[in-house]
């Protein structure tokens, strides 16, 4: 049941990192909160699950959307939906709890996948007389010669020999994953080593795939692989999205596996990542339709009934103040979910603070301010100021600013066509800031006309 306390919402029910793929007793799980966006029959996650089920070759996706959208929860979807379950085995990659944020490459990020399906492969279930004793010896001897270079030495080839061969990867797999996580200098090794090229990793994953596939070719559930890797948007920096996505895009394609992987929004726009995935190989995941461009303080009747019902599922009705208190949440949300819930939490927070029994706008938007000046202590660099006041100031948003969305300085809002404004925590502030220019450029004598163009001109300066 929802929380029934303040205590409850603040530590238990409004944890949003946790939920899409938490599945422990002392957190909401993904089945107890997750609500369904009405979107017509434009669901971006079932478009993804009819692709699989109908495409006769492989299928490989790119997901993305604003942080907090609700990429973890889409592919959570895949996973457990009736048809998925039946005809695929989900292999589930949480990218970022291996590699670390700033370290991305898509060598290392390789490891990690070579890891998720070695563990897979150790499973005993799938051994079966037949089905091993199927493999190729050419197969298994490759597998056999990365033992060395996982730390493991490898078992003598003989009959019964590939269980123990498929745990001692699965072994060095796991002590090379906590190396990964742990070790700035074994991340550096690999990038440098030539032997974990690219091209040599790739073939690992492909043999370690190809021998999943083969052992569930002949278990008593035929099923094919698919490969669910999360979390690859949190790499969001230009030097990561340049390693994984488009240099590596190409790489992450040609593995021979159903595939799914979520990637930075930003990079949705970047004509040179489009030329890796098509468009076909793209989804995206839109924020639920909060406002009309006309109305910026309305909560459009859809998202009402959304975010009315996600406060449902994790907070009891008697701890709110009133639908305006969720309404102005999801304003303040800019239709992204998890953002919503943060902004709750950081309400609850306050009106504990207070001596309150229940959550009203005021403490929300105290509450919210907390989240305000996060985001402003992150927005001191003159590029990303320059760019808040761009978007603030046209409601676009250009090529030099995109990565404001993937940091949700900038939100994205969907109203048939896309617009942009800075993120509802922070327009005042904003507004303040280009409200400041404006009174320069007056006492510079700037014509009043003339006024918007130069700072524009100003704003986007390299």
């Amino acid at each position: 049941m929802p929380a029934t306390n303040l205590l409850e919402a603040i530590h238990e029910w409004l944890e949003p990192n946790e939920t899409a793929w938490y599945e422990g007793h002392d957190l909401p799980t993904y089945e107890q909160v997750y609500v369904p966006v009405e979107r017509g029959h434009d669901d971006p996650a079932e478009r993804l699950i009819e692709r699989l089920e109908y495409s006769k070759q492989s299928v490989h996706a790119f997901v993305t959307g604003q942080k907090g959208a609700g990429k973890s929860m889409a592919l959570r979807r895949i996973r457990d939906h009736r048809w998925t379950r039946t005809h695929y085995l989900p292999v589930v990659v949480r990218a970022t709890e291996t590699l670390p944020v700033g370290a991305a490459d898509v060598r290392l990020l390789l490891l990690v996948i070579a890891g998720a399906v070695a563990h897979e492969l150790s499973k005993k279930d799938l051994h079966s007389e037949q089905a091993v004793a199927a493999l190729p010896t050419a197969l298994t001897t490759r597998l056999r010669d990365w033992l060395p270079l996982l730390g493991e030495k490898a078992p003598a080839a003989r009959p019964g020999h590939f269980q123990k061969l498929t745990a001692q990867i699965d072994l060095g797999f796991g002590k090379l994953g906590f190396d990964l996580r742990t070790s700035d200098e074994k991340r550096q090794q690999i990038t440098v080593d030539p032997t974990y090229n690219a091209a040599n990793l790739t073939i690992l994953v492909n043999a370690l795939l190809e021998a999943l596939q083969r052992l569930l070719d002949r278990s008593h559930q035929p099923r094919r692989v698919l490969l669910l890797v999360d979390d690859g948007d949190k790499y969001a920096s230009l030097t990561e999205t340049d390693a994984l996505f488009i240099r590596g895009g190409s790489t992450l394609l040609s593995l021979n596996a159903a595939a799914v992987f979520t990637f930075p929004y930003w990079l949705h726009f970047d004509a040179r990542f489009a030329a890796v995935a098509s468009a076909d190989e793209r989804t995206v995941l839109p924020n639920v339709k909060v406002i009309a461009p006309g109305d910026r303080k309305r909560v459009l009747p859809e998202a009402q009934v959304f975010f009315r019902k996600l406060a449902g599922k994790l907070v009891d009705p008697k701890l709110l103040e009133g639908d305006e208190t969720i309404d102005e949440a999801a304003r303040l949300s800019a239709g992204i979910p998890r953002e919503f819930v943060r902004i709750l939490k950081a309400g609850f927070t306050r009106a504990r603070e207070l001596g309150a029994a229940r959550l009203d706008v005021k403490a929300l938007e105290e509450g919210s301010r907390r989240l305000a000046i996060d985001y402003l202590t992150t927005a001191q660099s003159e590029k990303i100021r320059r760019g808040l006041k761009f978007v603030d100031l046209l409601h676009r948003l250009d090529d030099p600013f995109w990565p404001l969305l993937d940091s949700l300085h900038v939100v994205e809002y969907v109203n048939g066509k896309p617009w942009y404004a800075v993120n509802p925590l922070i327009a005042k502030d904003v507004a303040e800031w280009v409200a400041t220019d404006r009174e320069s450029q007056r006492r510079r004598k700037v014509e009043e006309g003339l006024i918007e163009d130069t700072l524009a001109a100003e704003y986007r300066r390299p």
